[in-house]
């Protein structure tokens, strides 16, 4: 039997990687680690488990992440993490199916030597065909926009170690401005806020939990939540009860970033894509594009419309491999 043709979409990302596979869900979404055994550089684990050991492992084990602000900080570990993903990805389907080709999510402001490396990853990870998709584009086709009318839209990706903003039209980046910082900036503040004021040292991990529990960056809500850690003055196991608006304080130094991006995108754009974007709207995505209260800040900013997509961490990814499946191949490569 003649092998079918199948093709994937990966949204290769410092925090997380998704792959979704063509007549398939999303079949891996997973935190982009690589727990390996120092000295023999044996591949313990990778994604959520490999994740579950940041901070936790002995000495003859480290756990990392290969991305780092959106680029390859270590190739090696890139490509065997990408290798082992899309084994997991597509582990589940017929065997009279083959991998042929592939599309990547990447940022609008990628590099040459950037895409290079990455092209050398994915042909380690026995990736053959290769396309690579904006980012931008990626999105808002997962959210069930025409790309290619002349029409402007703003979207803004809001990752863990970045934020893309970018102006679509024509089924091509008008202006953006990939801005290396957002989700884990905001969790090593509150962290900093936590050691400073209450001399507790805690893990990032469990800073990540007070934000997406706790944040309000409207202070509608008036929440709080007990935290453990480590006292610096005792070196004692400790704790100490954090408020809502402590959380609020501590993001708002990277939400004014990403504001003031925004704008600086606006400013940058044609008067005719901006009277666009005051009807379509400022569509976001990505992890931390869910604090409660962003969208009205954003709005209140810049008196545009903010619209949430129902699947702010998935839509990259799907958009990705849709735009490469339903469109002519020629407009598919980056």
């Amino acid at each position: 039997m003649a092998l079918l043709k199948q093709n994937i979409a990966i949204d290769f990302g410092s925090v997380n990687t998704l792959i979704a596979v063509e007549g398939q869900d999303i079949t891996f979404n997973e935190p982009t680690v690589v727990a390996i055994k120092k000295d023999t550089n044996k591949i313990i684990a990778i994604g959520e488990e490999a994740n579950e050991m940041l901070g936790k492992t002995p000495g003859s084990v480290v756990a990392v992440r290969p991305l780092l602000r959106g680029t390859v900080n270590d190739f090696d570990l890139a490509a065997i993490f990408l290798k082992m993903a899309i084994k997991q990805a597509v582990g589940q389907t017929s065997p009279f199916r083959a991998i042929t080709g592939g599309v990547i999510a990447v940022s609008s402001d990628i590099s040459e030597l950037e895409q290079r490396t990455l092209q050398d990853v994915l042909s380690n990870a026995g990736i053959r065909v290769q396309n690579f998709l904006e980012k931008p584009i990626a999105a808002l086709y997962g959210m069930g926009i025409d790309v290619s009318l002349p029409m402007g839209h703003l979207v803004i990706i809001l990752g863990g170690e970045t934020c893309e903003v970018a102006v679509v039209s024509l089924g091509g980046i008008v202006y953006s401005k990939c801005f290396r910082f957002c989700g884990v900036d905001m969790d090593r503040a509150i962290v900093n806020h936590i050691r400073q004021e209450y001399n507790l040292v805690v893990p990032i991990s469990s800073a990540e939990i007070l934000k997406i529990s706790l944040c309000d960056l409207l202070n509608k809500e008036k929440n709080s939540m007990e935290i453990r850690g480590r006292d610096i003055n005792t070196s004692l196991p400790g704790s100490v009860t954090i408020t809502s608006e402590e959380v609020a304080k501590c993001i708002m130094p990277t939400v004014n970033e990403i504001v003031a991006g925004i704008k600086e995108v606006l400013e940058n754009t044609p008067p005719e894509l901006v009277c666009d974007i005051l009807t379509t709207g400022i569509h976001i995505c990505g992890g931390a594009s869910q604090l409660l209260g962003l969208q009205e800040l954003i709005n209140e900013e810049t008196g545009i419309q903010v619209i949430l997509d129902p699947e702010p961490m998935l839509c990259t990814c799907w958009g990705a491999l849709n735009y490469y499946t339903e469109r002519p191949k020629k407009k598919s490569t980056a």
